[in-house]
Parts: C-alpha cells; structure tokens; sequence
C-alpha cells in the first residue's frame, strides 16, 4: 500500500494508506493511458505535484478531480511521462544517420517514411525532417506521443535556443528563424 497523500499547510505529506491504484484506473479509463508499470515512487512524486498545484487536499479529493475533468487526466498524464530531448540530441548517432545511413536507405527506396515514437515537443522529428529536406530525399516524419500537450508545443515549432546547442549550424541557419527572446522557430518546409 501506497500512504495517502494529503496536503498539510502548503506542502503534501504522508498519512493513512492508501493507493494510488484508484487514481491510475481513473487515468485509464478517463483517457486510456495505463501507467501501472510505471515506478511508484515516480507516480507519487507526480500526483503529489499535481495535487499542490490544483489545490487538492487528499488523494480522495485529488481522484474526484481526475474521474470528472479530462483536462486533469491529461495534465496528469503529462507530468507522469517523460521530455527530455533536443535538436540533433546525441550528435554521433545523427551524424550516422546524416552522413551514412541515410543515403543508403535512399538507395533502395524513393520515398522514406519515418516514425518517431513518443516525440515530446518535436526536437527529434524536427531534425530527422530537416536531415531529408537537406538531402533531397523525398520522406515523411510522423511524430507522435500521448501527451497532447507536448504535441501542441511541437505543432508550435518554437524552442528556446538552448535546445539547438547540438544541432550543425548549417542546419540551424538554414532550417531555423530567430525569433528573439532567445527562442527560435522550424522554418515552415520542415514543418510541413
């Protein structure tokens, strides 16, 4: 059993036991994700900082929240996965494919197609498309992820500058526009 979670003068403390089983089977059957393979320390530390941040006083009160607002579901489902990346995110690996791998699947195909599962805010689907337009290779990148706000951000395609530190910069200059605020924006031909 997992101790109830219950706010205590601004700041969630344990008390009575008490799952979180019933707070994931909400998650499930509000938006169909199941998270309960997920590591229950990690859940806990994620409801808890959802439960602060709505004002929830028990793990009780917390549970009605997510069964009657999908919006809550899936802001729980958002702070429960994970997204870490950015552009052209573990250089070596991009280069391969950059410089050899890609124009030898090229080779043997017209058209690529492309899939980045569990995308975040795009930074890797953003590369990969970038990464084709530079090759004159005909392709198709399909990013996709279960969190739904991480896709609009990616829909977006604005990032703060420090996500493209990676990234060549011939690739930055000629598929990034500046935006100020120390932010940059994927040029519409990635986009698409």
């Amino acid at each position: 059993m997992i101790p109830e979670l219950s706010v205590q003068q601004g700041s969630v403390s344990a008390s009575e036991p008490e799952s979180l089983e019933p707070v994931l089977a909400a998650v499930r059957e509000t938006i169909g994700l199941d998270f309960s393979g997920y590591r229950t320390a990690t859940v806990r530390r994620r409801v808890r900082n959802r439960m602060l941040r709505v004002g929830a006083g028990s793990i009780a009160e917390y549970l009605d929240l997510v069964r009657t607002s999908t919006d809550e579901a899936l802001r729980l489902a958002a702070a429960i996965t994970i997204k870490v990346s950015r552009f052209y995110r573990n250089r070596s690996v991009f280069d391969r494919f950059r410089h050899d791998l890609l124009p030898a699947l090229a080779m043997d195909r017209p058209r690529l197609a492309i899939w980045v599962a569990g995308c975040g805010c795009g930074e890797e689907a953003y590369t990969y498309a970038m990464l084709l337009e530079e090759s004159g290779i005909q392709g198709t990148v399909v990013a996709t992820d279960i969190d739904v706000f991480a896709l609009a951000a990616a829909e977006r395609a604005e990032y703060p500058i420090v996500s493209i530190a990676e990234l060549p910069s011939d690739l930055a200059a000629k598929f990034l526009t500046p935006l100020g605020d120390n932010r940059v924006a994927v040029t519409a031909d990635v986009r698409d």
